[in-house]
């Protein structure tokens, strides 16, 4: 996996697939065992063949994503705390 790639919900990376860097893997597709993946390019479809440049919303997710997910962790720690159990079931 290249640094800044993304694997969305139910994809499949099987073994010795190569993943490019700042590339995305959508939803529900599959790597093939031995594909090898170009960087900033949208991979899908079982098997993952069609590709295309990673551009518009998907390259806003890549760019983004890391970022997002960190503040939502420091929020998460941030504003949690214990729950009292009531007893009630």
């Amino acid at each position: 996996m290249g640094p800044g790639a993304s694997v969305w919900y139910g994809a499949t990376i099987q073994d010795g697939a190569v993943i490019g860097a700042r590339t995305l893997i959508a939803a529900g597709a599959m790597v093939g065992p031995g594909t090898e993946v170009p960087p900033e390019v949208v991979a899908m479809g079982v098997p993952a063949k069609r590709q295309v440049p990673l551009a518009g919303g998907p390259k806003v997710w890549v760019d983004h994503n890391a970022e997002i997910y960190r503040e939502l962790a420091r929020r998460h720690a941030a504003g949690t705390s214990p729950v009292e159990d009531s007893g009630k079931q």
